[in-house]
């Protein structure tokens, strides 16, 4: 059973530790603001968890520290936050936490001076940035892509099976209830990666987690996406095509896996995973795709950029943050359109034995491929096929544990996807 924590709780645990008085320690460390870098201006919500932890560096308790978080908005208003500690210890460290702030439904730049009173020398005020947007989406990386990308080292691949899942926390606001969603990202070794002629090989899975999916008022800060997967209300695929560049952002669109449709219903005022998932198996050259980063930002300090690797590393990369945008509006070209419900049917569902998939297309279409994938993005069976225009696709469920699995079908007249159960 997971372990549920607040974030209040998280913030407090995550830096407990007492350190020992030493002049060079700053008196102000871990400052927090924003939930993401990045955030559409018309998602704005009440930042509710604005802190620094203050630490006294010297060899004397000090009494009534002010600590200060000035807010400069993008129009030149500073607001500003304040708390008094009334007694500090020698090297205790304090987490200060300042009253809640609603930022204005404005585009723009937001810098957070954070300061006090005891320690006044230049390392002892620090900053966190934050920008809103009318046009971009949520991000947790800072809006410049720098050279390298980030990704596994080919051993470090091969050794977590070929796989590698990362995602993005990002928070909803209270505006928005109907979504059309799309992701952006770069891909910055498409040369290694990219397999001529092979579709299923330049696939990346798009996968969208409800991050408190039973509305419990926090996050499971120690699960994996495998756990994640009660949650998942979106899916999506993006096929490298062999011309991405790590400074050009490629879009990627999500489908509703409970309609098939291109709209969502995400809750206002709730988190939410953005998660991208390769798996080089199929490619066979055992290399790792990189994908575009800026420099390592930190929104939220929980996990706010998990990574998959054989294990759930919290904090991602330590060589910069990926790039990974979630943008509230529609996106869609003419392969990418949903496929309408009436052309396809799946039963039973829940499935034991086998999953059949029913086609009724207008057309005979050249090429239709029909893939069954678990709740982490991995394709596990598919059917591909030629000239096909209406029939039965069946897959083996038997030796499949239980649990929920997505039906993808991509035709010539539009993709779909459903969640189905698989039970014994």
């Amino acid at each position: 059973m997971h372990k549920l924590l607040s974030i209040s709780v998280l913030l407090t645990s995550l830096f407990a530790s007492h350190l020992a008085a030493q002049n060079t320690v700053p008196s102000l460390q871990h400052p927090l603001a924003a939930y993401h870098y990045s955030t559409p201006a018309a998602q704005v919500r009440s930042l509710d968890h604005i802190s620094v932890r203050f630490v006294n560096p010297g060899a004397q308790p000090v009494m009534d520290v002010l600590v200060k978080a000035e807010i400069h908005e993008p129009g030149g208003q500073v607001v500003t936050l304040s708390r008094e500690l009334d007694w500090v210890d020698a090297g205790a460290d304090t987490l200060v936490m300042f009253p809640s702030y609603m930022p204005p439904q404005i585009a723009g730049d937001f810098t957070v001076v954070y300061s006090n009173s005891a320690y006044t020398s230049s390392v002892d005020t620090v900053q966190r940035k934050f920008a809103q947007s009318l046009y971009s989406g949520f991000a947790s990386n800072n809006n410049t892509i720098i050279p390298g990308g980030v990704g596994l080292s080919d051993s470090a691949f091969i050794a977590a099976d070929f796989t590698l899942q990362f995602g993005s926390l990002f928070y909803t606001g209270s505006n928005f209830t109907y979504w059309h969603p799309h992701v952006k990202f770069g891909i910055a070794n498409t040369d290694e990666v990219y397999v001529p002629f092979d579709p299923t090989a330049n696939i990346i899975a798009i996968l969208l987690y409800d991050a408190d999916p039973f509305d419990e008022g926090g996050i499971h800060f120690d699960t994996t996406w495998e756990n994640l997967g009660v949650g998942l209300v979106g899916f999506g695929e993006y096929e490298i095509k062999g011309f991405e560049h790590e400074f050009i952002l490629v879009p990627g669109y999500i489908e509703n896996i409970m309609t098939s449709g291109d709209d969502l219903d995400l809750k206002p005022n709730h988190p939410y995973y953005i998660s991208l998932y390769y798996n080089g198996l199929q490619a066979g050259a055992g290399k790792c795709v990189r994908f575009s980063k800026s420099s390592k930002e930190a929104y939220f300090d929980f996990p706010s950029t998990p990574l998959f690797a054989g294990q759930m590393i919290r904090d991602g990369w330590e060589e910069g943050t990926p790039v990974l945008e979630f943008h509230p509006e529609a996106f869609y070209d003419n392969t990418e359109s949903p496929l309408s419900p009436d052309k396809y049917s799946i039963s039973p569902n829940p499935a034991s034995s086998s999953l059949q998939v029913t086609l009724d297309l207008d057309q005979p279409n050249a090429t239709v491929v029909v893939s069954l994938i678990n709740a982490q993005g991995r394709q596990l069976q598919y059917q591909q096929l030629q000239g096909f225009q209406n029939g039965v696709v069946v897959f083996d469920t038997r030796d499949m544990p239980a649990g929920m699995y997505l039906v993808r079908i991509a035709t010539e007249e539009g993709r779909g996807v459903k969640k189905v159960m698989v039970g014994h």
